[in-house]
């Protein structure tokens, strides 16, 4: 990796890109929370009507959410790269390109957070039964194994263009490949996690607190976590999945002495893979090619109609 790279994925790096998109990070952020704050709302007056907290229906905002985080995560990851960010334009890209990637992921998520929630909740009744013990520790271990995966799984969807259960092999890869990135993003997380746990435990009203927790929502919050997870996570994807592929197929090309085009695509798939960003790598027929090299064999195709 060169010292430019390495000064991208410097803490240095970090606080400077997230420092000048800051306001763009704003605006994604309060999109975001238009569709966060309907869900709410709909949480709240189901607490409210049924006076239960049910978290089989209350989880079900993971999978609901997913499609809007898309486009956070779509948005960090062209600010991480150094792309430009037209902030209408990208936030509806970031839902109709990766929505049902980010859809399939939560479903997972969501189940695997309900599993938790049922064996954590035996364990509380059952403490010191060897069973329930040895189930919850599965459990947990079952889940912090979802949630480091989870870091490169979302952020891969909306950066290389390869199929759900390559996504999922390559995430599972990267827990190992990708650990000490990982454990940046997750002592980030604990930080602010235990930030927001202080500041509800140690006040004497609870009014001021949610007040605060709620601007912190609305203008920051969810970004930051999705900046944090996306800028860790994107290094190591980098590394891994993309750069590995493409010395993949130089590898081959050298070996056969085979320079020729990937199988022919129709126009309309050309097109399809050609459009986002220009250096982006999409697989064309078993071959790891940048979108702008797409875009020219369709408008060459085009021409031969």
């Amino acid at each position: 990796m060169s010292k430019s790279n390495n000064q991208n994925n410097s803490s240095k790096g970090f606080f400077s890109k997230y420092k000048s998109n800051f306001l763009k990070l704003l605006c994604a952020n309060l999109l975001f929370c238009i569709p966060l704050a309907v869900l709410g709302t709909i949480s709240f007056v189901l607490i409210y009507f049924t006076k239960q907290i049910n978290i089989y229906i209350l989880a079900l905002a993971i999978p609901l959410i997913s499609p809007f985080a898309a486009a956070l995560t779509y948005i960090c990851k062209r600010i991480t790269v150094g792309q430009d960010i037209k902030l209408l334009r990208d936030f509806k890209n970031g839902i109709k390109n990766n929505w049902k990637y980010f859809l399939a992921g939560s479903l997972i998520e969501y189940i695997i957070t309900i599993g938790f929630w049922i064996t954590f909740s035996f364990y509380n009744d059952f403490i010191g039964n060897p069973i329930v013990t040895v189930s919850f520790i599965m459990s947990l271990i079952v889940a912090l194994f979802f949630l480091l995966m989870s870091f490169s799984f979302f952020v891969m969807a909306v950066s290389v263009d390869l199929k759900f259960v390559q996504i999922i092999k390559n995430s599972v890869f990267l827990i190992a490949a990708g650990f000490a990135n990982h454990i940046k993003t997750l002592v980030s997380l604990l930080i602010i996690t235990f930030f927001i746990y202080t500041l509800l435990q140690f006040s004497v009203s609870l009014i001021i607190p949610l007040c605060v927790l709620g601007v912190l929502t609305i203008t920051v919050l969810p970004t930051l976590i999705v900046y944090i997870i996306v800028f860790n996570s994107y290094n190591s994807i980098e590394k891994h999945v993309i750069n590995s592929h493409k010395n993949y197929k130089n590898d081959v090309t050298a070996k056969s002495g085979d320079s020729s085009e990937p199988e022919k695509l129709d126009y309309d798939e050309l097109v399809r893979l050609s459009q986002g960003n220009p250096n982006e790598y999409v697989s064309v027929g078993g071959k790891m090619l940048r979108r702008s090299t797409v875009a020219k064999m369709a408008e060459a195709h085009k021409n031969d109609l």
